[in-house]
């Protein structure tokens, strides 16, 4: 995404399983290249022909897409060069929202992009000014979203999946995002997103952003500790238990079976179905 003298907003979705790198697809249509909220004085049309002078007029300033590979999604420019004491040029600071990633959960695209400069490691959204072909008068960023129904990295993943009546036995595979705590909208518990496939790998259960909350069970430890019941079309329900400590592994136990986040015998970084 990208604007220019303080306008000419412009976006793109280029998805890395079916584009040509490097190739982005024709840019989608703004029409809300405006900041969100503001107000000016606008000549309001009560009928056809009868026009009212000086209006006060709230833009919504919030811009909706679609798109094959991400579902819904939203862009909202929330600051600008000269209002409210900013002193930035131009327009800024957007708001990334999909339907499909926890509801039209708020992303802060430009705070995100300013943590990733001190950062070596991977990013959802980095500042990418090279899109703009050299123009110094704007600001450019990218940012890397699940497709539907897709798992992603950096505490995001797409909840768009459908699921299957019944279930295939055989052995179930299960893909798992843990959010830090006190961030990005979670609260004082870790929250995860889980989908669950059956042995044809068809998914059968889903969870999404649900908080290990319950604080009633004890490891062998004496230990008190948190957890997520999970309930799919299984028998049984997946338990998801947290120990507390940011670096600490997760447990899970279904059916009298129990095994941790770091037993690489049953869990692996990455990976598909």
């Amino acid at each position: 995404m990208s604007t220019v003298d303080g306008g000419n907003c412009q976006t793109w979705v280029q998805c890395d399983q079916t584009d040509a790198v490097g190739l982005l697809s024709k840019p989608a249509v703004w029409s809300q290249c405006f900041l969100n909220g503001k107000t000016a004085l606008l000549p309001l049309k009560l009928f056809v022909s009868r026009w009212k002078p000086n209006v006060l007029f709230r833009h919504s300033g919030r811009q909706y897409f679609t798109d094959p590979n991400i579902d819904d999604y939203s862009i909202t420019y929330t600051t600008a060069g000269g209002v409210d004491g900013d002193t930035e040029d131009g327009l800024h600071t957007p708001i990334l929202q999909l339907a499909d990633i926890n509801n039209w959960d708020p992303i802060d695209v430009e705070d995100l992009s300013n943590k990733a400069k001190d950062n070596d490691g991977g990013n959802l959204c980095a500042w990418d000014i090279g899109i703009l072909g050299g123009d110094s008068h704007g600001y450019a960023w990218q940012c890397g979203i699940p497709i539907i129904g897709a798992d992603g990295a950096y505490g995001i993943s797409s909840s768009k999946i459908v699921q299957s009546p019944g279930y295939t036995p055989g052995w179930c595979v299960f893909h798992i995002v843990q959010y830090q705590r006190n961030e990005n909208g979670v609260g004082a518990d870790f929250a995860f997103d889980v989908n669950l496939y059956d042995a044809a790998k068809k998914p059968i259960g889903q969870v999404v952003k649900a908080a290990a909350a319950a604080a009633s069970r004890l490891l062998p430890n004496n230990k008190v500790t948190n957890y997520l019941d999970m309930d799919s079309n299984l028998p049984d329900v997946l338990i998801i238990t947290t120990t507390g400590g940011d670096g600490d592994p997760v447990q899970f136990a279904y059916g009298g079976a129990t095994w941790m986040s770091s037993d690489a015998t049953h869990c692996s970084m990455g990976g598909g179905i």
